[in-house]
């Protein structure tokens, strides 16, 4: 009887240890998310995290935060924008100087030029008086996902995945992983 309850909790913890995360793949920003793909079908490391942009929804997440930026309201849950459109609301990208005191859960770190960036579906944030402040993507920033409603468009026979008016390209990273980097608002 006690050996059988020993190999119960041996298999019960393999188990555990199989599901939980890493500590190195949470610092890597390897924090679930559905599988998406490239626009065109092709597999890729594209997750779909939030809500398409542009859904509109009857009413905002419970515990959603209310802001006023530059004479517009918005609503803010865990990395999503809501924007009043009548008596709905649709999802948006948070325009760029806009503030708020707390990250999205699953943001992921990342330094450029010795800057640190974070970077949750499609927006970018920096630290601006114990804040974080929507800024334009970084030039070279590489990321593990776009956004759901990313266009792929094809320039000079090279593909790229266009959000808003910020360009990204698929490159394969030192652990040949294809990643996203910022290119920029134009293509060179």
């Amino acid at each position: 009887m006690k050996l059988r309850f020993i190999h119960f909790i041996s298999v019960l913890c393999l188990a555990i240890i199989m599901v939980i995360p890493t500590e190195s793949a949470l610092a890597q920003g390897k924090r679930g998310g559905e599988r998406g793909h490239f626009p065109s079908g092709r597999a890729s490391t594209m997750h779909v995290r939030g809500p398409q942009y542009g859904t509109i929804r009857n009413r905002v997440p419970t515990g959603a935060k209310q802001m006023n930026f530059r004479g517009e309201t918005f609503h803010w849950h865990n990395g999503v924008y809501y924007h009043p459109n009548g008596k709905r609301f649709v999802v948006v990208r948070p325009p760029i100087g806009l503030r708020i005191g707390v990250l999205p859960i699953d943001c992921f770190m990342l330094t450029i030029g010795a800057i640190p960036y974070y970077y949750y579906y499609g927006t970018f944030y920096t630290t601006v008086n114990n804040e974080y402040e929507v800024v334009d993507p970084p030039v070279g920033a590489l990321v593990e996902e776009l956004p759901s409603d990313c266009e792929e468009v094809t320039i000079d026979d090279k593909v790229y995945y266009k959000v808003d008016d910020t360009y990204y390209r698929a490159v394969v990273d030192k652990r040949n992983k294809i990643m996203f980097e910022v290119v920029g608002k134009s293509v060179k």
